[in-house]
């Protein structure tokens, strides 16, 4: 367990950082670049994490994640994690948030103030969020999808931008269908909703 670490003015290439079951830790002012290769190909990776702060972070270039935010089997939810002025570009998925390996999820975070672009995927949602919000994002020629959604979610996404290249798909949901409850305000993407998708679409 990581407990108050902080990582700053740091810049790393061809490797990422890990932080796992990290508490009241930091991040800042990081540059991450050039990932590929198996194993070395995901800028930072964090399981169960509980207030965890990410700030003024640039990962430029992976064939893999720029982030993946996991729950974790056998722990508790990974809650209270924030990520503000990050900047993802030319990643295959700009960032992952994935609550579906354990019983809990990935509660009461959020991303602010942030840029996806020139990814394949901006940012993927996948398994159990709740209480999870997005706001003042910014996507651009993300070329398959600006963000796409396949889990148990509980959302806001408010004050989002971006250009026509990618927009907001959600897929499908799993068991929980009835708390799925998706808030765009002030929302400025093309987006679509597959039938298999069972909650609500709620606009400003």
């Amino acid at each position: 367990m990581n407990h108050n670490i902080t990582i700053r003015n740091l810049t790393l290439k061809q490797g990422g950082i890990e932080f796992q079951q990290a508490v009241s830790s930091r991040i800042e002012h990081v540059r991450i670049l050039n990932l590929f290769g198996k194993g070395t190909d995901t800028g930072i990776s964090i399981k169960l994490s509980v207030d965890l702060r990410i700030s003024d972070v640039k990962i430029f270039s992976s064939t893999g994640y720029g982030i993946l935010f996991q729950e974790s089997v056998g722990g508790k939810a990974s809650t209270t994690t924030s990520f503000d002025k990050v900047w993802v570009a030319h990643c295959r998925v700009g960032m992952l948030i994935d609550g579906s390996d354990g019983s809990y999820g990935i509660v009461s975070s959020n991303i602010s103030n942030s840029i996806f672009e020139y990814n394949t995927t901006g940012i993927q949602i996948a398994g159990k969020v709740a209480n999870f919000s997005l706001r003042d994002l910014h996507f651009e020629q993300n070329t398959e999808n600006a963000l796409a959604i396949t889990g148990d979610v509980n959302l806001v996404l408010e004050n989002i931008w971006g250009d026509k290249v990618g927009a907001m798909n959600i897929s499908q949901t799993g068991r929980q269908s009835g708390q799925n409850v998706i808030y765009l305000r002030n929302f400025n993407i093309p987006y679509k909703v597959n039938t298999a998708f069972k909650g609500k679409i709620v606009t400003d």
